[in-house]
């Protein structure tokens, strides 16, 4: 077992930097090692508020334990002081505090002593990110040109060419590529190229020009110091691989669910497969791999977005979320997972941040330390940086799918049942207003987007949003999106300008991607003004719950103070339909309620919400029994019959009849 620190310092904001100490194969050894600002500690923390000796690190059996030592400012641990003399267990993930470094503790396997195939990976990927780290540090002080400045495919060419040469030399003086490492990197170069070959097939699909829209100038891509022969063995050698794997050609993938299912044969299965074939491979051949790979991840972080690039490139993920520089999270399927990726420092970080904020128009700096910001693609983008962020930069990406859900896929997918779609085509055909609630990524947009295509494509609709996500499939629609502030910090066109403004435009229907302030106001009266049929969504999570919301925000959003009676009164006059939507632990996404607003109670004098369908726990939709007020409408104009109902209510003869 190895431990590994972590350490920065955040008063300065440098580069984090990590040291290794390795548990020694004997058991009795009990030797120390020193943190603090000694010359000699073993991890020396340089700054005159740390004592010589701040902490020590030992070895007890199979065990690593801290010790605090007496300080100016003493140890935290988790945030909790540390008396001195104290002695404790160190744990993995553990944070200790010496004022002004914070260091995370990490408790990792050697490859040795790695059984899991997983853990051995992460152990290879640690060492790639040390020597990718080292590489990118010698590097910088030799790239003196940018991109844009060469105008010529031969200036490009000569440039690339001297910088993948630098980048082998660095790389073969730093003395640490050794086999092991070799043969990994290698492994990183084939299983990089086969999610390339998805995403070629995914390009002729109709998503080319991703990575253009993510990038102002992506020539750096082209790997210069290319060899046609060892171009040609490493093609043949991905083929055998992807036969291996199973993987399915390009006339067998037609759907974006292939697309993830290949995905993951090569995530679940690669590694395994890969370690049968370095022994049966050239050296040479192998050390080509190698830094080709070493290569790419390098001008990824010069030139693109680092370890994001992949991510960013890869059908199936939603979001990414950067945490900290060595905290990269995405979300597949629904599901948050780490995706084991890392910045080599903060400083990084912060420059790619910058960077992608750049290219789409932003600006971040430590002056304006936030910025929201969205691609052509309709992808979003938000970012903060320090000061405001204290553990390091953070980003948060959420992808614009081209997947357009329908819905028999939701029907498909359990999310809803068909007898609620049925009402629900219904009810937008005859102009019901509707409110989709739910929690943070609960898919409401998704689900606005379906209800939409209910509506007839001869009225002529205007949608409101913060940032452009609904994609109505109608030739008569007006999109208006709100605006931010522009460097001087004027110009600010919020989603309430835009309500007020869409009243003016003749809209037969208004929907708004989300109401989460003044706005609700604006909307529940232009629902009362004749523009029926109009939808929105709401962050709640009940039916009940978005009641109380838009109380909130209509207090909020009025000159005066309403009595909550009034607000009742203008919700129930403007709302028919209430449609939840819950996100579950396991990523499934699905609709658990739809309630129609009935009315003033006349005792509480509060809105009476009804529910028409309901999924009970872990169950699908069904109707309740109870029938909505506007039922013989929908009847009589030929929208829906009343056998969509019938099941539940033939139950309810049935166990009155027993």
């Amino acid at each position: 077992m190895s431990l590994y620190v972590f350490f920065y310092d955040k008063i300065l904001g440098s580069a984090r930097e990590s040291r290794q100490v390795r548990l020694s194969e004997r058991p009795d050894d009990r030797s120390t090692r020193i943190i603090g600002n000694h010359p000699q500690a073993d991890i020396r923390l340089e700054s005159q508020y740390v004592p010589k000796i701040a902490a020590a690190v030992r070895k007890d059996g199979d065990r690593w334990t801290l010790e605090a030592h007496e300080g100016r400012h003493g140890c935290l641990i988790d945030g909790d002081p540390m008396p001195p003399g104290k002695r404790l267990r160190i744990e993995n993930g553990m944070i200790l505090e010496i004022f002004p470094f914070v260091l995370e503790f990490r408790l990792e396997e050697t490859a040795e002593e790695c059984s899991d195939e997983r853990e051995r990976v992460r152990w290879h990927q640690e060492r790639v990110m040390e020597l990718v780290r080292f590489v990118h540090r010698e590097l910088v002080p030799e790239i003196r040109v940018e991109l844009d400045e060469l105008k010529t495919a031969p200036q490009l060419t000569d440039f690339l060419n001297s910088l993948e040469k630098w980048i082998e030399q660095i790389a073969r003086r730093s003395e640490k590529i050794d086999e092991p490492l070799t043969d990994h990197l290698a492994g990183a170069c084939l299983r990089s190229e086969l999610l390339n070959g998805l995403l070629a097939i995914d390009s002729m699909g109709g998503d080319a020009g991703t990575q253009e829209i993510w990038h102002a100038d992506n020539r750096w891509r082209k790997l210069s110091s290319a060899l046609l022969p060892l171009e040609n063995e490493l093609r043949h050698l991905r083929e055998l691989i992807a036969a291996e794997l199973k993987l399915e050609g390009t006339d067998e993938i037609r759907s974006r669910d292939d697309f993830s299912r290949n995905i993951r044969k090569i995530e679940s299965n690669f590694w395994p497969v890969w370690r049968g074939y370095p022994a049966r491979l050239h050296p040479e051949f192998k050390t080509y791999l190698a830094l080709r790979q070493l290569k790419k991840d390098i001008k990824d972080i010069v030139y693109g977005y680092g370890p994001l690039e992949d991510l960013i490139a890869t059908p199936g993920i939603t979001e990414i979320m950067v945490v900290s520089r060595d905290r990269i999270y995405i979300e597949r399927e629904g599901v948050i997972e780490n995706s084991g990726r890392r910045f080599v420092s903060d400083q990084v970080t912060e420059s790619i941040i910058q960077r992608m904020v750049n290219n789409v128009g932003g600006h971040i700096d430590r002056a304006k330390p936030m910025a929201d910001a969205r691609l052509r693609d309709g992808s979003r983008i938000n970012a903060v940086i320090a000061p405001t962020a204290v553990s390091g930069p953070c980003l948060t990406i959420r992808k614009f799918t081209t997947q357009k859900y329908g819905a028999d896929d939701l029907i498909a997918r359990g999310s809803v049942s068909r007898e609620a779609i049925a009402f629900l085509k219904a009810a937008v055909t005859d102009r019901r207003n509707i409110v989709v609630s739910g929690g943070t990524g609960s898919g409401k947009t998704t689900f606005l987007n379906i209800l939409s295509a209910f509506v007839d494509p001869r009225e002529r609709v205007v949608t409101v949003e913060d940032t452009a996500e609904l994609s109505l499939k109608m030739e008569h629609v007006v999109r208006l999106e709100a605006k931010g502030e522009n460097v001087e910090g004027k110009g600010v066109i919020s989603i309430r300008d835009l309500v007020r403004n869409s009243l003016r435009m003749r809209p037969d229907r208004i929907v708004v991607g989300e109401c989460r302030s003044g706005e609700a106001l604006d909307m529940l009266q232009a629902m009362n003004t004749g523009h029926d049929g109009s939808m929105t969504t709401i962050h709640a999570n009940s039916a009940e719950g978005v009641v109380s919301r838009l109380e909130v925000l209509v207090q909020l959003a009025s000159e005066t103070d309403l009595p909550i009676e009034t607000i009742h009164r203008q919700i129930a006059t403007a709302l028919d339909l209430i449609v939840q939507l819950k996100r579950e632990n396991d990523g499934r996404r699905h609709v658990v309620q739809i309630c129609e607003c009935a009315g003033i109670d006349p005792v509480t004098r509060k809105l009476r919400l009804k529910e028409l369908f309901s999924a009970s726990e872990g169950g699908s939709l069904r109707p309740t029994g109870r029938l909505p007020s506007f039922l013989d409408r929908l009847i009589d104009k030929g929208l829906i019959g009343l056998d969509q109902f019938l099941p539940v209510m033939k139950r309810q003869h049935e166990v009155a009849g027993t």
